[in-house]
């Protein structure tokens, strides 16, 4: 026993080194593998990447027909939209709620045929595949020039403006909080671009679809979006048993009314003074849309 013991006190290091050079090696051919993958990635042409992203796509549908119709009946039967956003301008969706799912629907699935671009968070336009995805799914990055070029070219944009703060606002209860009183890039893009503001209200959402309530969650989420303006949302079991009963049949119906549109006059270098002007009467048109659409047990908070 004690020879053994001997035996391996000596030979362990050389063990240990034949462990860690083939840790060290299989880590190096990972690596070199991933960067091979992503370099192949960046030089195909993007037209090529876009063909195989809808061919994808298309086949899903094609192989699983019967079941996305389906489930698009419930989801038309359950988001809805009271009237008619003009084209080729700025639409603002609110609340965000925990996760912006009637705008996406709208848009980005287009259950209803809304043309228009959604903005999304810069860092799901940051990864191979995904970017390419999100971009079959109607969706731009959160950059100002990328925005102010889609809307010279004539394609309304879609604008969540209470964003990640506003989310994590979203409560399981009637009280609509809107982050809007600070907001100032969304309305300078208006000005600059001569884009009509029509403003979105929701109502639904947040009691299909609420989150897990967690002091340990919110510190997280505190914290990362004090450092990257990110957080986490998490959902709660009635959330996702909601979503396995939209399979089944559609829900309680989450209505979006569309507000009347604000005529902007095009500025190339608007003024603070003019972009908080622009923002008061853009609350206001929030504030009378609330009042003509609002059900009795819903209030509204603009902060």
């Amino acid at each position: 026993m004690l020879e053994t013991f001997l035996a391996w006190a000596y030979l362990w290091p050389v063990s240990a080194g034949v462990l860690l050079v083939t840790l060290i090696g299989l880590l190096t051919i990972n690596l070199l593998a991933s960067l091979a993958i992503v370099g192949f990635y960046y030089l195909l042409p993007e037209s090529l990447i876009d063909d195989f992203v809808r061919w994808s796509v298309e086949s899903v549908r094609e192989k699983f027909g019967h079941y996305f119709e389906k489930v698009e009946s419930h989801l038309q039967s359950t988001f809805r939209m009271e009237g008619n956003p003009p084209p080729s301008s700025l639409l603002l969706w609110h609340p965000h709620s925990l996760m912006s799912i009637t705008p996406t629907l709208h848009c980005s699935f287009r259950i209803h045929e809304l043309q228009s671009k959604l903005v999304s968070h810069n860092i799901y336009h940051m990864f191979p595949v995904i970017k390419d995805f999100a971009k079959y799914a109607n969706i731009i990055p959160a950059d100002f020039e990328v925005m102010k070029k889609t809307l010279e070219s004539g394609s309304s944009v879609s604008v969540i403006p209470g964003g990640v703060r506003e989310m994590m606002t979203t409560k399981d209860e009637k009280t609509i909080r809107l982050v809007l009183k600070n907001r100032r890039g969304i309305f300078r893009l208006a000005m600059m671009t001569g884009s009509s503001l029509v403003p979105l209200l929701t109502y639904g959402e947040g009691e299909l679809f609420p989150p897990v309530e967690s002091t340990f969650m919110n510190i997280i989420n505190g914290l990362t979006y004090s450092w990257f303006k990110i957080a986490m949302p998490i959902t709660s079991l009635t959330a996702i048993q909601n979503w396995i009963e939209l399979y089944y049949h559609p829900l309680s119906p989450v209505i979006t009314h569309v507000g009347d549109a604000i005529k902007v006059e095009k500025v190339e270098a608007p003024t603070d003074a003019e972009i908080e002007k622009l923002r008061e009467k853009y609350i206001e048109s929030v504030q009378t849309l609330f009042t003509k659409t609002h059900p009795p047990e819903y209030t509204l908070i603009i902060e």
